[in-house]
C-alpha cells in the first residue's frame, strides 16, 4: 500500500505539472509588410534580389524546413498580395503558408499575426515572431525556440552580447556607459499567443510605444528568459546591409 501510494503521488504531481506547462503548437509569424522607408532603394527590401531569389525567400525557406512548426503567417502589406503570390508558386512554397494583410505599423502588424492565431486555434500556442530582414536567421536559433519551456507570463528573447564601445546621448552631450550592462536585442522572439494577446488588448493605447514585443512584455511583468542568436542574423536596413548579405550568399 505505502508503494502504491508513492506511485499515486508521483502520478498526481507529474498531472498538475502537465497542467502548468503545457505543450503548445508552434506557430512561427513572419513580418514583411514594412515599404523600406529607412531602405535607400525604392524596392522594398524584402523583395530585393541576391542572386536573383527575393530576401524574404531566403528566411521563408529556413523556417519551412522545421517539422515542428504547424503554421506559417506571413504578415504582408496588401498591395504586395500578388507580388509575394508569385514567389510563393514559383519557389513552391504554399505548405503551411497563410497570407494575411499587415497593418500602419510593424507593432499592429505583428498584432493582426496574434489575433488570426487566436482566432483559429482553441488551445494555447506558442508563437515565433521574426522579421524577414533577418534573412540568414539559423534553424539551430529557431529550434531553440521550440525547444524552450515558455513559462506563463514569460517571453523568449534573441539577443547577442554588446561587442562595441557605447556612447549614451544627452542633448548634444555624449556619456561612456558599460557595454556588459547591455544585450542587443534580435528576433526571433516567442510568447505565449492568448497571454501576449489579452495583454496588449489590456495595454493597447502603449503598445505601440516599444520597438519590439518582448520590451512590452517585460515593461508590463513579463518575465524574459534569452536565447543566443548570432551576428549573422543582422537585421537589413541599408545598402551596406545589402552588400554583406551578396558576401555570405555565396558560402
Amino acid at each position: 500500500y505505502f508503494i502504491f501510494s508513492i506511485i499515486l503521488f508521483h502520478i498526481k504531481c507529474a498531472y498538475f505539472f502537465l497542467l502548468i506547462i503545457k505543450v503548445m503548437k508552434n506557430i512561427a509569424i513572419l513580418l514583411m509588410g514594412g515599404v523600406g522607408e529607412r531602405f535607400s532603394i525604392k524596392t522594398p527590401k524584402q523583395f530585393y534580389l541576391i542572386k536573383n531569389i527575393p530576401v524574404f525567400i531566403y528566411c521563408l525557406r529556413t523556417f519551412v524546413k522545421i517539422k515542428s512548426i504547424c503554421e506559417i503567417i506571413l504578415v504582408i502589406n496588401p498591395s504586395h498580395l500578388k507580388k509575394v503570390t508569385a514567389y510563393l508558386k514559383r519557389y513552391k512554397l504554399f505548405s503551411k503558408i497563410t497570407l494575411i494583410n499587415g497593418s500602419t505599423s510593424r507593432a499592429f502588424s505583428l498584432l493582426n499575426g496574434i489575433k488570426y492565431v487566436v482566432d483559429n486555434y482553441k488551445d494555447d500556442v506558442k508563437i515565433i515572431s521574426h522579421d524577414v530582414a533577418r534573412a540568414f536567421v539559423s534553424k539551430n536559433i529557431i529550434n531553440e525556440h521550440i525547444k524552450v519551456t515558455l513559462l506563463p507570463n514569460e517571453v523568449i528573447s534573441t539577443v547577442i552580447p554588446c561587442a562595441d564601445a557605447l556612447l549614451k546621448i544627452n542633448g548634444t552631450n555624449f556619456s561612456p556607459v558599460n557595454r556588459d550592462d547591455y544585450l542587443i536585442m534580435q528576433t526571433p522572439q516567442s510568447f505565449n499567443a492568448r497571454d501576449l494577446y489579452s495583454l496588449i488588448m489590456n495595454n493597447i493605447n502603449s503598445y505601440d510605444k516599444y520597438q519590439d514585443l518582448c520590451s512590452f512584455a517585460i515593461t508590463n511583468g513579463y518575465k524574459n528568459s534569452n536565447i543566443l542568436g548570432n551576428k549573422l542574423n543582422f537585421k537589413i536596413t541599408t545598402t551596406q546591409d545589402i552588400a554583406l548579405l551578396y558576401l555570405l550568399s555565396k558560402k
